[in-house]
């Protein structure tokens, strides 16, 4: 039994296991997977398989000596809906008298005086014929009170849950009512997830994580949530209702709400059709608190772009400014100009930029949505469709987003950071797509990429590119062909060879955006012969080097974001640290081998800017941050004071732990004693069958929770079946299968 002292648990935040053995009937072994009989209906465990009652215990042998020392519930997780069809047949099961009328209940009573005890064996053959008459009365009256109670119930709970479900839908505008797939069922059956529905029912009835599914989708009523539950994504309420549909796949009630569920390794592909659908979709990781959307098949151009436009009654003008940032790179492009009825400037940079979802405020101009609406139905393969996200028009207004741009930026400290001095002088039509742009990439904990002012570049500059309308980028298919609006096919398919992903990114913004300054295309032209033509060793030994590496580009930008793992985050920086070392060391031979002008100069400096990167590698201890161990991942912490104090403080309460064990020790009067880690669980005690007399009654205070553990397809669901079915059998006075048995009384069971 594995058990935690009470002054221990004071010292220590870690979480703990408590195991206990009864006998032969349980086993217990270190896994991932859990499961478990729950004393308290308030603490509901989670990601239970359901109860089936078809299991053959064999013939009975011994009635069970029922004990009343123990009062605590010893069950399984259930939801609401099958509890309370529990309480309405408990005259048939045999499990007592709870939910009974006082005139039933004396009638039953009197009944049960008149029976020979062995009467209560629940088995209809053997039930005295002369008891059949007074049984089917008593039975009668009692279902006949008990109707009218239910039917009053019933309408009183209806009106209540269509009230929630009324006001549920007027706040979501009855957009969400458009999406009902397999498995629909009425808003009785499963709440939706809302303010309202938490407030409606006790959160004692809710599992842990359904408490926290609700929370979530408080914060993000208009997402669909695919939440991370081990090997699988679920979909809760309505959202399981909408994606059951989108994805054509099942959806069944599992505790107080509808649920469906897609692989973990499918995720994405699933994403891409419910976004390609219009769906707005958040994906919940369980050692993530927020991740990006993705969809599309091309994942390197990841742009999320935003857009506003204005109209000069004076001038009769429009101007449309945009604001596109890829949250995967760190790029963030400007730009503003002047449009025509035909929208075809938009439409151009829309092409160029390639976005997956378009912010446009709720009252667009119709022309302009007519022309986003045709870009996004562009592509025949559905998945790679564009969606459009429709936010309020308050917050495309100059004032409102001047106000939410100006509360970002001045409060701006990080070196490199854009001030706001230089945000201020931007157009105004692109200050209303940057004030709402950053509102939406904070809801995903993504905003730190509008704060780095090297990130920022303008789209169109006519002394710099070639400018290629919407119309010539379509017509001479240069990024999509016009078959099906893929990529195969087109001058971007013809001449994309590159090697690396951050290659082929460059490679799309130089066929998008040819060239016009005469220097900078002969430059370019000699570094690209040179590469092809040139039998340099040297140039193959760059080639191998670039060809090897990871995504350098969106790796820094997830280390920028702090979400990258510590695995993540050593291989990006040894990865820089070697680039830097080989190119410094091929310097002489490329000041004497490489002739192009423009290839000397980016790899002359290449070694310089990766120079920091050394002194980052020093300090990381390679094992550790393969292990995922933060606390241990810097080897020096002289420049890192405050990771040298938090580890000071850990150091310290390991230290009060172990000098806690001396304490133990003596309790339990066993010299030897140590702690032990069960499924990551460290600093547990355990302690053998046969000295549990030596467990001090103060030590898990409370409630108590049995814990079954082992590996997929080992029995615990089986072994949880069989104590909850042994434990209904023997309190309905029943022969159980066990040569003897001795319970506690249970005043439920949850499944």
């Amino acid at each position: 039994m594995n058990v935690m002292s009470k002054s221990l648990k004071k010292s220590c935040s870690t979480q703990t296991s408590i195991s206990k053995y009864f006998g032969g009937l349980s086993s217990s072994s270190p896994s991932n997977t859990q499961s478990g009989i729950n004393q308290n209906p308030a603490h509901l465990s989670r990601g239970k398989k359901k109860l089936s009652s078809d299991i053959a215990f064999g013939l009975p042998t011994k009635r069970a000596k029922l004990s009343v020392q123990d009062q605590q519930v010893e069950g399984l997780d259930c939801d609401p809906a099958s509890c309370q069809s529990a309480k309405e047949t408990t005259l048939r099961s045999g499990r007592g008298a709870a939910g009974l009328c006082s005139s039933t209940l004396e009638k039953l009573k009197g009944f049960t005086c008149l029976a020979e005890p062995s009467s209560t064996i629940c088995d209809k053959g053997s039930i005295e014929a002369s008891h059949k008459n007074s049984l089917q009365q008593t039975v009668e009256e009692h279902e006949d009170e008990e109707e009218e109670v239910k039917e009053k119930e019933s309408s009183r709970l209806a009106a209540k849950k269509q009230a929630v479900r009324l006001s549920q839908f007027a706040k979501s505008g009855g957009a969400a009512g458009a999406g009902r797939g397999r498995g629909r069922r009425s808003a009785e059956q499963s709440p939706p997830l809302d303010s309202s529905a938490a407030s409606g029912h006790s959160k004692s009835i809710y599992t842990p994580l359904e408490q926290q599914v609700i929370q979530l989708k408080q914060q993000h009523k208009d997402v669909l949530l695919a939440v991370e539950c081990g090997y699988k994504y679920r979909f809760f309420g309505e959202d399981a209702e909408v994606a059951a549909k989108e994805l054509n796949i099942f959806c069944h009630l599992d505790h107080n709400f509808m649920t469906c569920s897609i692989p973990t390794h499918r995720l994405f592909v699933h994403v891409r059709r419910l976004v390609s659908h219009g769906h707005k979709v958040g994906v919940v990781k369980q050692t993530e608190t927020s991740a990006i959307k993705a969809s599309g098949a091309n994942r390197n151009a990841l742009f999320l772009l935003c857009i506003s436009e204005s109209w000069d009654k004076l001038k009769k003008q429009l101007t449309v400014g945009l604001v596109a940032v890829q949250p995967s790179t760190g790029d963030v492009i400007l730009d503003c100009f002047p449009d025509g009825p035909s929208r075809s400037e938009l439409e151009a940079r829309v092409l160029q930029i390639n976005p997956v979802e378009i912010l446009v405020p709720s009252d667009l101009s119709e022309e302009t949505h007519r022309l986003l609406q045709s870009i996004a139905n562009a592509s025949a393969q559905a998945d790679d469709r564009v969606r459009i996200e429709k936010r309020e028009s308050a917050q495309f207004e100059f004032a409102s987003a001047m106000n939410t741009a100006t509360e970002f930026y001045c409060h701006t400290q990080e070196k490199g950071s854009r001030s706001l001095s230089s945000v201020a002088s931007l157009e105004s039509q692109v200050i209303c797509c940057l004030g709402p742009l950053i509102q939406y990439l904070q809801e995903f904990n993504l905003e730190r990429v509008l704060r780095s002012e090297s990130s920022f570049r303008r789209l169109s500059c006519e002394s710099e590119f070639m400018i290629l309308s919407a119309a010539t980028l379509r017509n001479l298919d240069i990024l999509n062909n016009q078959t099906d609006g893929g990529v195969k096919g087109s001058l971007l398919w013809v001449l994309d060879h590159t090697r690396t992903p951050f290659g082929r990114r460059l490679m799309r913004k130089w066929v998008s955006q040819p060239l016009t300054d005469p220097q900078s295309i002969s430059e370019r032209q000699d570094a690209v012969q040179e590469i092809l033509e040139s039998h340099s060793l040297t140039l193959n030994s760059i080639k191998s080097l670039l060809s090897h590496l990871p995504d350098l580009e969106r790796g820094i930008c997830s280390i920028y974001h702090k979400k990258s793992s510590t695995q993540e985050f050593y291989l990006i920086s040894s990865s820089l640290s070697r680039l830097g070392n080989e190119l410094q060391a091929l310097l002489p031979a490329i000041q004497s081998q490489i002739s192009s002008a423009l290839l000397r100069g980016l790899l002359f400096d290449t070694p310089d800017l990766l120079a920091p990167a050394h002194s980052h590698l020093k300090v990381l201890n390679e094992k550790a941050a393969k292990l995922g161990n933060k606390t241990e991942l810097f080897s020096d912490l002289s420049g890192f004071p405050v990771l040298q104090e938090r580890r000071e403080q850990i150091q310290t309460v390991i230290d009060e732990i172990q000098d806690h064990r001396k304490e133990i020790r003596l309790t339990l009067k066993a010299p030897a004693l140590d702690y032990t880690t069960v499924s990551g669980q460290e600093f547990l005690i355990e302690v053998k069958n046969s000295m549990t007399s030596a467990v001090p009654p103060d030590w898990g205070d409370g409630k108590r929770t049995m814990i079954i553990t082992g590996p997929n397809m080992g029995g615990k669901s089986s072994y949880i079946r069989q104590v909850a079915l042994i434990c209904v059998m023997a309190q309905m006075g029943s022969y159980v299968p066990a040569s003897e048995a001795r319970l506690g009384m249970l005043d439920s069971i949850y499944t």
